[in-house]
């Protein structure tokens, strides 16, 4: 169940890669991809729900955090906030 996260937080980070690569931007890593998303205005939007998929994915691997059905459903959701806020700019 917890690899879940890591799918949300993976697939999330392709949707704002596709966004940024359409302004010529390409991070090479997680740190200046964090920093696009609090610079770029249509990004900041999508900042708090991003990092808390990015949080989840990487408590999930290193920290064996304890994940309940609502923990997985909400991030499900940010998911899809992402998604749909990233393509009605793109």
């Amino acid at each position: 169940m917890f690899w879940a996260l890591v799918a949300f937080h993976y697939s999330a980070l392709h949707w704002v890669d596709a966004y940024l690569a359409t302004i010529n931007e390409h991070p090479m890593s997680h740190y200046i991809r964090d920093k696009c998303l609090s610079r770029v205005s249509h990004l900041r939007k999508i900042y708090s729900k991003y990092h808390q998929l990015q949080t989840d994915s990487r408590d999930s691997r290193y920290n064996i955090h304890s994940f309940k059905a609502r923990d997985i459903s909400d991030a499900r959701d940010y998911l899809y906030s992402i998604k749909s806020h990233l393509q009605s700019v793109l």
